[in-house]
């Protein structure tokens, strides 16, 4: 292979994608308006805002998988998933790895 095509790769492997609120409600098992409100109350935060609508990366559409399955699966409110979600992430701090 050469070395143009490695280094395309590459990059296209670094390239983030975003997608709309309502693809990422889908991808979650969520409706839009949940999503909405979960970024209202802080549990999520989208990768980035373009045009004034949020987009989400792979990232946020994992968290709110997790949501999804903290809520719905396991019935813990939002206040325990608060909890989850942050006690998860400093415990992957300390491990030195990310949560994901």
């Amino acid at each position: 292979m050469s070395e143009g095509r490695r280094s395309t790769r590459r990059r296209a492997a670094s390239v983030q994608q975003f997608v709309s609120i309502e693809i990422a409600a889908s991808s979650a098992g969520l409706s839009p308006a949940r999503v909405r409100h979960l970024v209202r109350v802080g549990l999520v935060q989208p990768a980035a805002v373009e045009l004034g609508q949020p987009l989400f990366g792979d990232i946020e559409v994992a968290r709110l998988r997790k949501v999804r399955r903290l809520t719905t699966d396991l019935g813990v409110n939002l206040a325990g998933v608060e909890i989850i979600l942050r006690l998860t992430e400093e415990l992957a701090a300390a491990r030195g790895t990310t949560s994901q």
